[in-house]
């Protein structure tokens, strides 16, 4: 943004191989970043600095609360990325005639994708990623984008029906608590809501007693249950991180720049409590400049807040943030067909065809304009019946996988646990998922207090990571390191003996005393140097019995045969799966009948596996299960199949359960051998 208002552009260039009136930069941008680097400097403005987070959340609670929209006329405005913006600050903090007339914003879809990043960082390996793909809202093929926010749409669209089914479920827990006639006040705010179809007296009912006392028990509750239940507490953070997201959303949807500034300042402590190294460096930069404007930019102060987001329709609600317009316009347009991919590697070229890329962009523009393919008018996608509908389903499917695991906001659990696995998370964990918030705003007015307006700015000192210990540390491998800091690994290569005779000569060492220790961590015939369990292929151990048998040929009656079923085996073999457990289990009873009826057997005998609570197995199981465990309680037929059927098969304590609840007790669980006889007719 220029300084001077009445600033003009220049008349369009035009770009033609016979006259080349655009020419490639002379110089690259490395020879600026190589020089010594310009720094923020805020110190005069800082007895008008508030940095405190509380200071600015008075914004919030008017957007918390509203449910109307703003429409204002807007203006293009270019922005840059994180990226883009470090580089253009660096260049632009040096030279202070660019200072004092250039504005320089930081790109808010960009940063709502770092923040979906963050959000991942806490929560992925807490569940969320599993209550993604169970509920079928994500594929998993997909969960790495979304979970990233590269997959910008679906992010915010998952992250929105997670969000209302985690505000559900914590409601219905506060209504349990209440008496009778503390939850008739619910119904009643419930029936005025529905008969104001028209939503007249909706803002009235928003603003009744009865309203905002519930709204104060309701947090009273929040708040206890939080102290008392640590589960409850994280997956609160969960609401309140997305709350927060879509607070930076709806500023730049409504144009409400004092929103965007205040959603920023309390999202810039979860980039440091998550190590967002980059947007924890340049965010409170951004942040603290935009609070200056008026004193520093004037012009710029007055005009910025009709003028930072882009308006392509007449719907409300409809503002799009500056670098999203140009990912979605100039940036598309040069990587589809007839764009920047594939067509040269001359840097000359590269650089005019960038130059002139806004004007191809205009013509592609008008000619779908000319061609009426633009020209699609309709209400929005999320207003629609069928949409709506779906939408609905999907919060639903949400809520009924969470409570088919632990439901973290109804448990009697005293400490921090994981949804699907159950594990009790380390006292390390819990610390850090209790804390984390107050890290991340310890740091960022540390780093603002002291980089920015201090009396030394200096922006590009080293920051330290918070280091935040989360569910993905549960069952990850340590290693061992040395004094040194260097880690330790004892490699048996084929120089082994030769080394030793080296060291033992050297050293005046007896071979025979030094071989008397053993030479490895773990045995060798039990363990590999890692300590996991030496395995061997089962039909190793059938070859061997075939081979001590010289005739294996045996005669039996016609008729009197048994047919022998390995549960698990049969289970594995699934590779297409039914909707439902009943409908599992009809199709496994159907697999084994019609096999024993084409085969002419007489007998069906069903073993399973045996589950005891100590066994050499559990290793086994314990390494199937650090790549992630799916534990489901059982409870209809109708209860829909896990989509991640190989981490359900992962773990052995669904089937305890299932026995357990089946009436097996204790001692009939630790079988060796659970066979079902089924006589044919």
């Amino acid at each position: 943004m220029l300084q001077n208002g009445n600033t003009t552009l220049g008349d369009h260039a035009t770009v033609s191989k016979s006259c080349r009136t655009v020419q490639a930069p002379e110089t690259y941008i490395a020879p600026y970043t190589n020089r010594e680097k310009g720094t923020i400097s805020l110190r005069s403005h800082s007895s008008d600095i508030s940095i405190d987070d509380k200071s600015y959340q008075d914004e919030q609670q008017f957007a918390r609360n509203a449910d109307f929209v703003y429409t204002l006329s807007r203006k293009d405005r270019a922005v840059f990325d994180e990226a883009l913006y470090a580089k253009a600050q660096m260049l632009r903090w040096k030279n202070e005639e660019c200072k004092n007339r250039l504005v320089i914003r930081l790109g808010d879809f960009h940063t709502i994708m770092s923040f979906c990043s963050a959000i991942a960082k806490i929560f992925k390996d807490a569940e969320l990623e599993d209550i993604m793909i169970e509920s079928e809202i994500v594929a998993p093929g997909s969960v790495k984008g979304v979970l990233s926010g590269k997959h910008y749409n679906r992010s915010v669209r998952v992250h929105k029906l997670i969000y209302e089914a985690m505000q559900r479920m914590p409601f219905e827990a506060f209504e349990k608590s209440l008496a009778s006639s503390a939850s008739n006040q619910f119904d009643w705010v419930g029936i005025n809501v529905l008969e104001d179809s028209e939503r007249e007296s909706f803002t009235e009912i928003c603003t009744s007693k009865q309203v905002n006392d519930a709204k104060r028990a309701y947090d009273t509750f929040v708040e206890k249950r939080s102290e008392e239940n640590p589960t409850f507490a994280l997956w609160s953070k969960y609401i309140d991180m997305v709350q927060l997201l879509l607070l930076y959303i709806r500023a730049t949807r409504t144009s409400n720049w004092e929103l965007n500034l205040s959603s920023l300042r309390s999202m810039i402590p979860w980039f440091f409590a998550t190590d967002r190294v980059n947007y924890s460096r340049y965010a409170p930069c951004y942040w603290l400049e935009m609070l200056c404007l008026e004193k520093t930019h004037p012009y710029v102060a007055a005009n910025i807040g009709d003028n930072w987001t882009v308006r392509q329709n007449e719907h409300a609600f409809s503002s799009v943030a500056c670098d999203q317009t140009i990912e979605k316009t100039l940036n598309r347009d040069s990587k589809m067909k007839g764009g920047l991919v594939g067509i040269t590697l001359n840097k000359g070229a590269v650089h005019r065809w960038i130059m002139g890329q806004a004007e191809r962009s205009a013509i592609t523009t008008q000619c779908e304009a000319m061609a009426s393919v633009t020209d699609i008018k309709r209400s929005r996608k999320d207003l629609d019946k069928k949409r709506i509908a779906a939408d609905q389903k999907a919060a639903t499917n949400v809520i009924q996988t969470v409570q088919t695991m632990i439901n973290p906001f109804d448990n009697e659990y005293q400490g921090l646990v994981h949804l699907a696995s159950g594990f009790v998370a380390t006292v390390s964990v819990t610390s850090d998922m209790k804390t984390m918030l107050e890290k991340g705003e310890c740091a960022a007015v540390e780093f603002m207090e002291s980089n920015i307006v201090g009396e030394e700015p200096d922006i590009y000192t080293k920051i330290k990571k918070t280091q935040l210990q989360t569910f993905s540390l549960i069952g990850k491998k340590v290693n061992s390191k040395s004094k040194k800091g260097e880690f330790v690994a004892l490699k048996n290569s084929k120089a082994l003996f030769a080394k030793m005779l080296l060291i033992a000569k050297s050293r005046n060492l007896e071979m025979e005393e030094v071989l008397t220790y053993s030479l490895r961590p773990y045995p060798h015939p039990l363990a590999t140097n890692e300590g996991d369990l030496v395995k061997t292929v089962k039909a190793k151990l059938l070859k061997m019995i075939e081979d001590e048998i010289q005739d294996g040929s045996v005669d039996l009656p016609v008729g009197d045969k048994a047919y022998i079923f390995y549960a698990m085996a049969i289970l594995q073999t699934f590779t297409v799966l039914p909707a439902t457990f009943g409908e599992l289990a009809t199709d496994f009873l159907a697999k084994i009948v019609n096999t024993a009826v084409s085969l002419n057997f007489s007998r069906v005998d069903f073993i399973c596996d045996r589950y005891p609570e100590k066994s050499i197995k559990n290793l086994e199981r314990d390494k199937r299960a650090m790549g992630g465990t799916n534990v489901l309680c059982l409870y209809s037929e109708q209860q829909r199949v896990p989509r991640q059927w190989k981490k359900f098969m992962a773990v052995e304590e669904i089937y305890l359960q299932h026995l357990e609840k089946c009436g097996f007790t204790g001692s009939e669980r630790r079988r060796s051998v659970s066979r079902t006889r089924r006589q044919m007719s």
